[in-house]
């Protein structure tokens, strides 16, 4: 097998006259990858695309891209220090870079970033809010929008010209109990398989956990501590976050519940666990909610039961090597569910316009607040028995 850089001769004798390709395709094929094929002066760096081939064959076997680094060149990546975990008021990092960067922008996502979100921080700067510009090494304060998800602090360095260099990111996330926005509905059962099949290769797990209710929307509801030091898969050397770790399901969309990046607070020699729902990564990705509730993996709050199907969840781990995997790979969870039906407090936010909610007690008599004990609730058309605790 040789490797070799792709240009029009290199291709013409694997997809000519004996692949089937007239010269013009050919130059147009190559025209695809050439853009790939660059070198920076500023860097230092060639970038070459290069395809893999083998004499006798008609066809490329393989494409891969990889870099050259010339020596002597500064390295102009920043370098970032921040906690993975911090409280409201105490959020800031240190960032540093070379002498020979003019200056950086610095901007805070609310989930991980992608080549669009470092786009629109290098055509805004800083005339867009929440996009800083520092000159000199140091520590700075973060926005602290987004409680409890995941944020993506991304720093970019420039030259005097103006012109990006490099960039480095550094994953963090703002722990809030906000005990005033959310009220306990008690213990509630859940199936799990997050880390049991993809880490532990294990069946899914049966047990409770606390859920919450957010006050002003009840639509949300989170998790508390899914696999803190309760977890029977988790030992309280391995649970790394020092605040209590939540995972929030937005059912305001009862057939494409959300659930946004979210750190699980543990380490089991990885890093970081990484979860959210396959649809969320989806609407950011920019698919319609048509395409994504096509495609069958959305998880759906029916009769009080929260359920993701078979990769329904995506998670993702600092080094997923670690357990056998691809150190940068998302894997698809297994199945998920979150039984909700008869917690005390609930409000049910998967009920049709009109279809008013009512408790009735055994004797058939409505019940307008219902406390302890057995009721018949019914919503619309549906009657069911719950308890209350």
């Amino acid at each position: 097998m040789a490797v070799k850089a792709i240009d029009s001769a290199t291709l013409w004798p694997y997809l000519g006259p004996d692949g089937g390709y007239d010269q013009a395709t050919i130059d147009d094929m190559y025209a695809q990858y050439s853009a790939y094929n660059y070198f920076i002066p500023t860097l230092g760096r060639f970038y070459i695309y290069f395809a893999f081939v083998v004499d006798g064959m008609d066809d490329a076997v393989a494409l891969s891209d990889c870099s050259l680094q010339l020596d002597n060149y500064p390295d102009y990546t920043p370098e970032i220090e921040v906690s993975k975990y911090m409280i409201p008021g105490e959020a800031k990092a240190s960032v540093s870079f070379v002498e020979e960067t003019a200056y950086a922008l610095y901007a805070v996502s609310n989930r991980p970033h992608s080549s669009a979100i470092l786009d629109y921080i290098i055509e805004k700067g800083e005339t867009e809010n929440m996009i800083y510009k520092i000159t000199v090494p140091g520590e700075v304060k973060l926005p602290t929008g987004a409680h409890n998800k995941v944020s993506d602090l991304i720093v970019i360095t420039f030259d005097k010209d103006g012109e990006p260099l490099e960039m480095a990111s550094k994953l963090f996330t703002i722990v809030d109990d906000e005990a005033d926005k959310w009220k306990s509905l008690g213990k509630a059962g859940v199936f799990c398989d997050i880390l049991e099949g993809t880490v532990f290769e294990i069946a899914g797990n049966n047990y409770e956990v606390e859920v919450q209710q957010n006050i002003s929307n009840p639509a949300l509801y989170r998790v508390v501590d899914l696999y803190g030091a309760d977890s029977p898969l988790t030992t309280p050397e391995q649970v790394v976050s020092p605040y209590h770790s939540y995972i929030v399901f937005d059912t305001t969309d009862p057939e494409m519940v959300q659930v946004a990046h979210t750190d699980l607070g543990i380490d089991m020699g990885g890093g970081s666990f990484i979860v959210y729902a396959d649809a969320t990564e989806k609407l950011y990705g920019g698919k319609s909610v048509d395409d994504i509730k096509a495609g069958g993996r959305c998880g759906t709050f029916v009769d009080g039961m929260i359920s993701f199907p078979d990769k329904g969840l995506q998670i993702i781990c600092d080094d997923f090597s670690v357990f056998g995997g691809t150190k940068n790979a998302a894997y698809g969870c297994g199945g998920f569910q979150l039984d909700l039906d008869g917690l005390s407090g609930i409000e049910n936010v998967a009920v049709a316009d009109g279809q008013k909610t009512t408790y009735f007690n055994l004797q058939g008599l409505p019940v307008d607040n219902p406390g302890p004990g057995m009721y018949i609730r019914r919503q619309g058309s549906k009657v069911t028995k719950v308890m209350v605790k």
